[in-house]
């Protein structure tokens, strides 16, 4: 038989199950007369398992004059009702928790952009400090956005929006700045933040001289050594204003990151901050928050300049559906962020003021999987320089590569690049392919995604696609 001609020309299956489209709107909690009475519009949203609690900084409207609120409503999932509020500063936008070394809940803390603060409160829901942030470049405020505890709950680290780089680190101890444990870069924007395995990560956002675009990215910070690298993620052109936005620490240890104008992509790297793949969101333009089911297997963006909430399937990296929030319920605006709790799945509608809450969350089945492998030697090359992607696999194998992320088909092969994927070689066993990445400043930016397929058992299975972004 000749393998080379099945290999690219048998009928495969698609790489999913049967996926159940079950999740649906449920009903908003209103947060309509909370706070100082500004609107009651959410930013943020954190679920605290300890105490079985859900935390929104109510927000309020913002840009200038603005009217912002200085409240996080405290909402007990049990009953969906708002239990309690707690006073913060102007437009609060991001929650995060510290835990002490038993693993019990220490303190909550939230960024408060306006007032360029971080209000910190203890287990029984009492704010125990106000922590003002430095103003260098004298905006009035450094504009405080994202917040993370680091692993030993010893402090939090806060990134800011100014453009001044700063990333703060505030003692839990002392309830003030430590500016030896602080990180001054160079990005002119900073998103939430994660902690993983000694590593800060901070999603970025650049924008040029003239204030007419940006670039988006993600660095990860070696605490210990203080070391920092940056990898592009999408590159200026679009006059979009690309931003990265939110982070999510998954199942397996990688980290997705999000971000508004991101062509409908969320990108995946390794847990050292390596480039690895996208996630194809189909109807969506990028994401402003992230949210992980308990289970790892759903992934949750809220798509904020579209109105849409995705769900995506983590098992066979499809999407699973995409709701308009306009079309549910009262007829719900923006998107910010969301938690998963009790089987619900809470979502912040920040141009409104409600949480918006779906249930009958779907449960995706595993589909037949990836085969063989494909590795590149290099995912985020340098104009000028060489890249090596190889495949490998029981039997025949083949590469293919494509402009594009989203699904499409070669020969008759269902791929998960495309559409328009383009064949560079078959081999029994193993197929090598070098490409020379012209030295030209054009290069930057630009994504190319690649897959093999791997033949097993006279079927045509496939590697898990890789991207590659030019840097």
């Amino acid at each position: 038989m000749n393998h080379k001609k099945l290999l690219w020309a048998a009928a495969a299956p698609l790489l999913l199950a049967s996926v159940v489209h079950g999740q649906q709107y449920s009903h908003d909690i209103s947060l309509t007369g909370l706070g100082n009475g500004s609107p009651g519009k959410p930013f943020g949203i954190a679920y605290e398992p300890a105490q079985d609690l859900i935390y929104v900084p109510l927000a309020g409207v913002g840009g200038w004059p603005g009217a912002p609120n200085n409240v996080v409503a405290v909402i007990d999932p049990l009953t969906d009702s708002v239990v309690q509020t707690i006073d913060c500063g102007l437009y609060p936008e991001v929650v995060a928790f510290s835990y002490n070394a038993a693993g019990q809940l220490a303190f909550g803390a939230v960024t408060n952009s306006t007032d360029g603060s971080v209000s910190i409160w203890d287990e029984s829901l009492q704010v125990v400090a106000t922590v003002v942030l430095p103003d260098p470049l004298g905006f009035g405020s450094c504009y405080p956005y994202g917040i993370a505890a680091a692993e030993d709950g010893s402090k939090f680290w806060v990134s800011t929006v100014d453009g001044s780089g700063e990333i703060y680190a505030i003692d839990v101890t002392t309830m003030a700045l430590d500016p030896a444990a602080g990180f001054t870069t160079v990005f002119a924007s900073g998103s939430k933040l994660l902690v993983a395995g000694g590593k800060l990560f901070v999603g970025t956002t650049r924008y040029n001289t003239t204030w007419s675009d940006s670039e988006a990215g993600l660095a990860v910070i070696d605490i210990a050594s203080g070391q920092i690298t940056e990898t592009l993620i999408t590159a200026e052109g679009s006059g979009s204003f690309p931003g990265t936005q939110d982070l999510q620490l998954l199942a397996d240890g990688r980290i997705a990151a999000s971000g508004l104008f991101f062509d409908g992509y969320t990108y995946v790297f390794s847990a050292d901050g390596i480039l690895d793949r996208t996630f194809n969101q189909i109807s969506g333009a990028g994401a402003h928050g992230l949210a992980l089911s308990p289970a790892g297997d759903v992934l949750v963006c809220c798509d904020l300049p579209s109105n849409k909430v995705v769900f995506l399937d983590l098992q066979n990296h499809v999407q699973i559906s995409s709701i308009n929030l306009g079309s549910v319920g009262l007829g719900y605006s923006q998107p910010n962020d969301a938690v998963f709790a009790h089987g619900k799945l809470y979502v912040t509608s920040q141009g409104t003021e409600e949480v918006v809450v779906f249930d009958q969350l779907p449960d995706p089945a595993p589909g037949p999987g990836y085969h063989g492998e494909l590795v590149v030697d290099q995912t985020t090359p340098l104009p000028g320089e060489t890249i090596t992607a190889t495949v490998t696999g029981p039997g025949m194998v083949a590469l293919a590569s494509a402009r594009e992320g989203s699904a499409g088909t070669l020969k008759g092969i269902n791929l998960e690049i495309g559409p328009g994927a383009v064949l560079h070689g078959m081999g029994n066993g193993v197929f090598s392919k070098q490409a020379n990445i012209p030295n030209l400043p054009a290069m930057r930016g630009l994504h190319f995604w690649l897959q093999g397929g791997v033949s097993v058992n006279l079927f045509t299975k496939l590697t898990a696609p890789k991207v590659i972004i030019v840097q």
